[in-house]
C-alpha cells in the first residue's frame, strides 16, 4: 500500500524519475519496521531467549537490526525495483 500511494503521488511531481526508487525504499523500510515491531510486541521474550540475551535489551537489538539489515534490504529493494520496474514500464508503453 505504501509503495502504491507513494509511487502514484511522486508520478505527479517534478521528481517523476525518482518515483520507483523512493517508493521501493520507503515500502521496504515500512515492512521491516512493522515486522520488527511485531516481534517486539508479540514475541519479545521468546526472541530474547532464542538470541540468548536479556528481554530488556530487545529494543536495542531490534533497532540495531533495523539500522543495519533494514537499510541494506531497502538498498537492494531500490536496485531491484528500479531495474525490474523500469523494464515493466517500458514494456507497457510499447503495448500502448
Amino acid at each position: 500500500i505504501v509503495a502504491c500511494f507513494l509511487y502514484r503521488r511522486l508520478q505527479n511531481t517534478k521528481v517523476k524519475a525518482a518515483a520507483l526508487p523512493v517508493s521501493a525504499f520507503f515500502a521496504s523500510m515500512v515492512n521491516t519496521c512493522l515486522v520488527l515491531l511485531g516481534i517486539f510486541i508479540f514475541f519479545k521474550d521468546t526472541y530474547a531467549e532464542v538470541k540468548n540475551v536479556a528481554s530488556s535489551a530487545m529494543a536495542a537489538i531490534l533497532m540495531g537490526q533495523l539500522s543495519v539489515n533494514g537499510v541494506l534490504e531497502a538498498i537492494v529493494a531500490v536496485v531491484i525495483v528500479s531495474v525490474v520496474g523500469g523494464v515493466i514500464i517500458k514494456m507497457q508503453k510499447r503495448k500502448n
